[in-house]
């Protein structure tokens, strides 16, 4: 029963075959489950460190992804968020300072951490390019504004006043102004 569906499980979080988006659902479903079942303890902890590995590794788009399945695989880890992230803060830092990769992702992987382990958060955003950030917000499209919103969101909650301040400073209001102008 719970062996054979853990292995099954366990196979599909450690191939490389299968995408990072499925990962992600699969991983989001388990740690919501249903009030009779409780999975947290049915995976292997070599999985969960290879789909941790596995998520800090992807590039490009798949990168939001990754940062969605992160937030749900720390449920899983031992060591929680902390033992995630402390590790790639650079890393996760990087992936916010390119945001069109992914920012729904990003804000969503911030505003977790930043409820459970506010210092891990604020070092992320510490660490992350304010200058590109205000970049990628001063040239976004329509099709990029909501996980941009979200993202700039989370990054203003964990209120790493410096960040904001050169954040502030490096936007092109008047390209955001044509924005809103924008006719779909």
């Amino acid at each position: 029963g719970r062996k054979k569906i853990a292995e099954m499980i366990g196979g599909v979080l450690c191939a490389p075959q299968f995408p990072i988006a499925g990962m992600r659902v699969l991983m989001h479903e388990l740690r919501f489950g249903s009030i009779q079942y409780n999975w947290t303890r049915l995976l292997a902890q070599q999985n969960i460190e290879t789909a941790v590995a596995r998520s800090w590794g992807a590039e490009g788009t798949d990168r939001g992804f990754a940062a969605l399945a992160l937030t749900d695989l720390w449920d899983f880890a031992q060591g929680g968020a902390v033992a995630v992230v402390t590790p790639k803060v650079a890393t996760l830092a990087n992936w916010i300072s390119n945001p069109v990769d992914g920012a729904h992702g990003f804000g969503h992987i911030l505003n977790n951490l930043n409820q459970e382990c506010r210092d891990v958060a604020e070092r992320v955003v510490s660490a992350s390019d304010p200058v590109a950030i205000a970049a990628a917000y001063s040239n976004a499209t329509p099709d990029l504004a909501y996980g941009l919103a979200s993202l700039l969101n989370s990054i203003a909650s964990v209120k790493v006043e410096s960040f904001n301040a050169r954040f502030r400073q490096a936007l092109n209001y008047e390209k955001l102004r044509k924005l809103t102008l924008h006719e779909a």
